[in-house]
């Protein structure tokens, strides 16, 4: 999980990453994964990309060991998108 933070905001500060999931993140739209059914919810990043998360958040934990919630993309907790990544 932290280094797929790492990858998106570059320096690693809990306080700082959870205030940018709040405040520079917009729900652009919400759907259903195609493998499992569950509800995701599709989220327009900084960088321009968009990314599938779940619709709760999560505790996560920074380098230096502060906890923090954060949006977990959803497939990292999807096992059968995970599946068919490995697969197709």
């Amino acid at each position: 999980m932290s280094s797929f933070l790492k990858k998106i905001f570059g320096g690693f500060s809990a306080s700082r990453i959870e205030k940018t999931f709040d405040n520079e993140t917009s729900a652009t739209q919400s759907s259903r994964c195609k493998f499992c059914g569950q509800t995701i919810v599709w989220k327009d990043l900084k960088n321009g990309k968009r990314w599938p998360f779940d619709p709760r958040k999560v505790n996560c934990a920074d380098d230096e060991g502060n906890i923090f919630l954060a949006w977990v993309p959803h497939f990292q907790t999807c096992k059968k998108w995970r599946r068919k990544r490995k697969t197709g």
